[in-house]
């Protein structure tokens, strides 16, 4: 929601910008803003995704581990 509002407001303030406040160096200024914003909101994104792998990988394994030990006492108590 906050990127849709933020989109509006770069369009409504782009089109009331005087053409002498969107010289080459501020278009450039305002295009290394940009990648470095998405250069972070992609970092953050991938962190995110990363943890949530993290937590299913250490649930999967331990539903694993718990089988294991449900088919070795089951092996033993066949014994």
């Amino acid at each position: 929601m906050r990127l849709l509002i933020g989109g509006a407001l770069s369009a409504c303030c782009s089109a009331a910008a005087a053409d002498s406040h969107l010289d080459t160096h501020a278009k450039d200024v305002v295009r290394l803003g940009c990648a470095l914003i998405a250069t972070i909101t992609g970092l953050v994104l991938g962190l995110l995704i990363n943890s949530g792998k993290n937590s299913f990988d250490a649930q999967r394994d331990d539903i694993r581990l718990l089988t294991a030990k449900i088919e070795m006492l089951d092996y033993l108590l066949d014994e």
